[in-house]
């Protein structure tokens, strides 16, 4: 069976504190193929320096360009899309190993299905755990 491709598209502004362990982790996801977009919404701090040392090591498209807002950015990373399914990932997120890997599969499985979420895990700045994890509804 082949594996569809899946796109994942990470909007960075003004995240050098977290931009190369949140692309890190994309890149090391347990599933394969794996397109990943990276663009850099006008940052004004060193993101686009940790970036660009960043692609050099990997194999991942990116754009630097003005600040346009994360709506126009991820439209634009939709439309040069390559993927059967699309993700936007958020430049301060880090990744869950499987994460792709559980939600092609789940895809895949149900055709019927047009979009896949999934849970968080709330960590600070220093990557450690929240103890609250879980939100109360009707917030």
């Amino acid at each position: 069976m082949i594996s569809p491709l899946v796109t994942v598209a990470i909007s960075c502004f003004n995240h050098e504190k977290y931009i190369e362990e949140s692309i890190v982790s994309v890149l090391k996801q347990t599933y394969q193929p794996i397109e990943v977009l990276v663009f850099d919404d006008g940052s004004k701090d060193n993101s686009v320096k940790r970036i660009e040392e960043l692609r050099k090591k990997f194999d991942f498209s990116f754009k630097q360009q003005k600040n346009k807002g994360l709506t126009e950015t991820l439209n634009e990373a939709l439309a040069a899309a390559k993927g059967k399914y699309f993700v936007p990932f958020g430049s301060d997120d880090i990744m869950m190993p499987d994460r792709i890997e559980k939600q092609v599969r789940f895809m895949e499985r149900n055709s019927h299905v047009v979009a896949c979420g999934g849970n968080m895990l709330k960590i600070d700045e220093a990557g450690l755990l929240f103890e609250q994890q879980k939100m109360r509804r009707g917030r």
